[in-house]
């Protein structure tokens, strides 16, 4: 089932896999909790995927397993980073890159020292989030993974935009999304699209943001992402406005709404709907 990202039918399995796991041996307990934490990560129950993966981190460290500690504390920083305790999280994936780095395998540091960077930039660490990127490069170029490059590439421009160097943070895409294209990375070439609308916008180049914002409206919409195409459309929303089109405004905000309801985001078609009275009100 998680193979098939079947997520409908796992739960089942799932609890089938907690009754059998108390009488497994060490190594199929640590690799059973491991799932299922990821399961319930990718269910978005961050603090049961937290229990399981303190439960995989004990069997691993019976077993003396450094690669399989490495594993399980990068999946316990993500958590963490999800529930937004990023002091534990940054300790986490210090923790990781030491397992990491104890069985000298470089793309297993440059994946630590990429996620490192993100924890650090939400944590308004921006210079140790740029030295973080430049690490996870190093690493990245050692275990010949275009992708990561790519990754981090995109992050810096990420960190710049933070910052409010926008144009920085523009070269940082340009230079990411030919990469990703390459690649065959059709969600981080998606990605990029839409950001780069979105510093466009805030330059005040309408034209130029709504051209490339239904770019990437048909990519999420060919990648089955409704979150991705809900969000596209808001944007696109707030743009019309911007440019003083209220009736293309409020009617890509009402989309947006749909598709917000749809995965069940109330928070964010709240904004939609925000954006929608905005655009109502000036229209009269």
């Amino acid at each position: 089932h998680s193979a098939l990202y079947d997520l409908n039918g796992v739960l089942p399995v799932m609890a089938q896999l907690q009754d059998l796991l108390p009488r497994a041996s060490s190594a199929r307990r640590a690799a059973g909790e491991l799932i299922l934490a990821s399961l319930y990560q990718s269910q978005g129950e961050y603090k049961r995927a937290l229990t399981h993966i303190r439960a995989a981190l004990s069997a691993a460290k019976q077993l003396s397993d450094s690669k399989l500690i490495g594993q399980c504390s990068f999946v316990q920083a993500v958590l963490h980073y999800r529930q937004d305790e990023l002091d534990e999280g940054v300790a986490a994936i210090q923790r990781a890159r030491r397992y990491a780095e104890q069985t000298q395998e470089p793309l297993g540091i440059g994946e630590c020292w990429n996620f490192e960077g993100v924890l650090r930039r939400a944590r308004g660490e921006y210079n140790l989030a740029l030295q973080a990127y430049r690490n996870a490069r190093t690493y990245y170029e050692q275990a010949n993974y275009p992708l990561g490059i790519a990754y981090t590439i995109a992050n810096t421009g990420l960190v710049y935009w933070t910052m409010g160097l926008y144009e920085d943070a523009r070269l940082h895409y340009r230079e990411a999304m030919p990469r990703f294209q390459q690649l065959g990375a059709e969600w981080d070439v998606t990605t990029c699209t839409l950001n780069t609308a979105i510093l466009l916008q805030h330059d005040g180049d309408i034209d130029g943001a709504l051209e490339l914002y239904r770019d990437a409206l048909k990519r999420y919409e060919a990648l089955g992402d409704a979150e991705g195409v809900a969000f596209c459309l808001n944007n696109m929303a707030a743009a019309f406005s911007q440019a003083r089109r209220y009736t293309e405004a409020w009617s890509h905000a009402h989309r947006a709404i749909l598709q917000y309801e749809q995965v069940g985001n109330q928070a964010k078609a709240a904004s939609a709907r925000q954006v929608k009275a905005q655009a109502l009100l000036d229209l009269n």
